[in-house]
């Protein structure tokens, strides 16, 4: 598939769910090397250059995904979901 393509669906879908931004997940390392991060960033704008998401009104952002897995883990704990302790109150 090539990046004019994908700026399409991108396109179609940003647009029929409505969607007003994106968070762009960079990977990265414990010892703060991102060595993947610009090819990541690099196609993104080349999804910006196709003109294809102009006018949606479409806002993006990147954060490392070594915050977000230790976000996620902060919320939900090693098992996942946050909703297993409510299940278990409920079946005492």
């Amino acid at each position: 598939m090539n990046i004019y393509n994908i700026a399409h669906d991108l396109r179609s879908h940003c647009f029929a769910e409505n969607v007003a931004g994106i968070v762009i997940a960079l990977p990265g390392t414990l010892k703060n090397v991102n060595p993947e991060g610009a090819k990541v960033k690099s196609f993104v704008d080349r999804l910006c250059n196709t003109g294809k998401l102009e006018g949606l009104g479409l806002k993006y952002t990147y954060l490392e995904e070594r915050f977000a897995s230790k976000g996620y883990l902060d919320l939900y704990g090693e098992g996942g979901d946050e909703d297993e302790d409510e299940d278990e109150d409920e079946d005492e």
